[in-house]
């Protein structure tokens, strides 16, 4: 197919995941779960607008920083069920301290909801402005989209995820994993998204950075692991809410030694 009919196919690809973002913001019933979901298709979407980051030029540049802004108001929330499901997790296999602490971070976590939407009830505003990301998106030049700046975007992030990757493992520190964490997720999510672009079946174009990461579901256990690791930090974060000093304390060595068990 022509790069014409390439970069269309996408820029449909990219209405379908804004659509999916306010959909999610749209869903009544556990909040909780809409929440992740809207955070998981902004996270979609950004990494399909990066495959045209220097086509879009300064344009990419405004909506990421929106999408951006829109998920970190989402993420004190988001974190919140987090630590829930980490402590939970944690529960079935440790002293039963941790289930009266997960009772604690679960209605921590309801107050946190109730209050976001007391400032935004249903979500309106978020869902307005996600309205308006997605008109703008539609006007994106995606027919100057080329197979060859979708290639080059991909192997970008690659290059991205071997430096994060770098230093990560020279020096292990939370924030250097987490943002490994994401360049894994966004090279999965790109990989992902072009494997599902019709135009893109008989393209060899993407096999090279293909062996270097050897599949995407290479990645994905890679993300799961990293992100196993960064929910334990969530939780480990959150535990000066469990109130007892002496608990707290007995707490963080419990998910120290969680962290000293996951395998990168």
């Amino acid at each position: 197919m022509a790069s014409k009919s390439f970069g269309l196919e996408l820029a449909e690809v990219a209405s379908r995941q804004a659509q999916e973002i306010r959909r999610a913001l749209e869903r009544t019933r556990d909040r909780h779960l809409a929440v992740h979901e809207a955070r998981k298709a902004i996270r979609r979407l950004r990494g399909t607008l990066d495959l045209g980051r220097r086509v879009f030029g300064a344009k990419f540049d405004a909506i990421d920083r929106s999408l951006d802004r829109l998920a970190d108001g989402l993420s004190p929330l988001r974190d919140a069920q987090v630590v829930v499901e980490t402590a939970s997790r944690l529960a079935s296999d440790h002293p039963a301290y941790w289930k009266e602490v997960s009772g604690q971070l679960r209605q921590r976590r309801d107050l946190l909801l109730d209050a976001a939407l007391s400032r935004d009830p249903d979500f309106s505003k978020r869902r307005a402005r996600t309205n308006r990301m997605a008109r703008v998106i539609a006007d994106l030049p995606w027919t100057d989209l080329t197979k060859k700046a979708v290639r080059n975007s991909v192997l970008h992030s690659l290059q991205r995820l071997e430096k994060a990757k770098a230093a990560a493992q020279a020096e292990g520190s939370p924030a250097h994993l987490h943002r490994w964490r994401k360049r894994v997720r966004r090279l999965r999510l790109q990989l992902e998204t072009l494997d599902g672009v019709e135009a893109l079946a008989d393209w060899k174009g993407l096999e090279a950075v293909k062996r270097k990461v050897r599949s995407t579901r290479s990645l994905c256990r890679l993300a799961d692991k990293l992100g196993w690791r960064q929910d334990l930090q969530i939780l480990r974060s959150s535990i000066r809410h469990a109130g007892n000093p002496a608990l707290a304390k007995q707490l963080r060595s419990d998910i120290d030694q969680e962290i000293g068990q996951v395998k990168l």
